[in-house]
């Protein structure tokens, strides 16, 4: 793919006005939908012809449901394709739907991919930060369903705003890749590092008895293992139900569930963790795999009646990180999701 457009330039970090969730002025829902809508629109406004082809698809059809965080090309148009008026507008998007250090962190994401790029050798021309495309289903609009996507290698942001102005955001996906910059003049620096230090203290957290239950295998898995489905369904809960936990570890917990939650601009992030609230934090389930010493391939989840967490960090020498957020109830719009597998189920007899 041609990017000469950027040069191979790691995209440039727009203005950013969102804050953490414990700090934002918090926004009614329709707020948060039409500063989207305002975004998405003159973002598709701002492209030519063959552009808006390549980029918009309809509100509910397959594509929107294809989400991916392998390198590769994928459906939407990259930002190495865009003129540098267009990708700025891109990337007002994206930071749309993040908190300020959830824009922060997806910014880092895509700039790995330079360094990635150095690590294993300049001939690898599949570590690009323009290859970040982005795709917008349906007409932006405060009185019909639409969504957007903003996704890559180790990144895929996807929000569905309901008629009437809710606003989904999940699947979410943040990797890092590598987890810490092994040389060079970011030595040393971590891109996901709160995924790991507050679950790490949760787990420290835990009495002996508590820790047996939590770790479910001294081996963990060789991914996330949800991958990259559209739809996923996983078996009961393991690992120690938080009901079982005391005020401390309980906190401990909330705060990991922040972790995840809080990559969202506030309002999005308060109406998950209302959810989570309303079917009881009790029920979330903590479970690791792998090993406990710093350094060495591990796994954990969080797992409640609709929230899923993943993580894991196991390749290149425990130095390469997978992180998905999922919501059983609410992936894709809730309700879509469902009627997209019903209307696939029904076509396919």
């Amino acid at each position: 793919m041609d990017t000469r457009h950027n040069g191979g330039k790691i995209p440039p970090s727009p203005p950013s006005h969102h804050h953490n969730i414990t700090t934002d002025l918090h926004p009614a829902p329709l707020v948060v939908a039409a500063e989207m809508k305002e975004a998405a629109g003159a973002f598709v406004a701002g492209l030519h012809p063959s552009q808006r082809r390549q980029c918009v698809f309809s509100a509910d059809g397959r594509q929107r449901f294809n989400w991916d965080y392998r390198p590769g090309k994928r459906a939407g148009l990259p930002l190495s394709a865009m003129e540098d008026s267009q990708r700025l507008r891109a990337l007002a998007l994206l930071v749309s739907g993040l908190s300020r250090s959830g824009g922060r962190t997806a910014f880092n994401i895509m700039s790995l991919e330079k360094i990635l790029g150095s690590i294993e050798g300049s001939g690898n021309h599949r570590r690009d930060p323009g290859l970040y495309y982005v795709t917008i289903f349906g007409e932006p609009s405060l009185d019909s369903a639409w969504g957007w996507r903003i996704e890559g290698h180790h990144l895929s942001v996807n929000f569905r705003i309901a008629k009437g102005g809710d606003v989904f955001c999940c699947p979410s996906f943040f990797g890092a890749n590598p987890a810490t910059v092994p040389e060079g003049p970011l030595q040393g620096f971590l891109t996901l590092p709160r995924e790991e230090q507050v679950a790490r203290e949760l787990l420290a957290t835990l009495g002996e008895e508590q820790r047996r239950r939590a770790c479910v295998s001294s081996e963990a898995p060789g991914d996330i293992v949800t991958g990259w489905a559209s739809h996923i369904e996983l078996d009961e809960p393991v690992g120690i139900p938080a009901q079982d936990f005391n005020a401390e570890q309980h906190q401990a917990l909330l705060d990991l569930l922040e972790v995840y939650v809080g990559r969202m601009t506030a309002h999005v992030a308060e109406e998950e963790m209302a959810q989570i609230d309303k079917e009881g934090v009790g029920s979330i389930h903590f479970a690791w795999a792998g090993s406990t010493q710093r350094g060495h391939a591990h796994y954990y989840r969080l797992h409640g009646p609709s929230t899923v967490v993943e993580y894991d960090n196991i390749q290149n020498n425990a130095n390469h990180i997978h992180s998905v957020w999922r919501n059983l109830k609410r992936d894709w719009g809730g309700d879509l999701l469902r009627d997209h597998y019903a209307q696939s189920h029904s076509s396919q007899r």
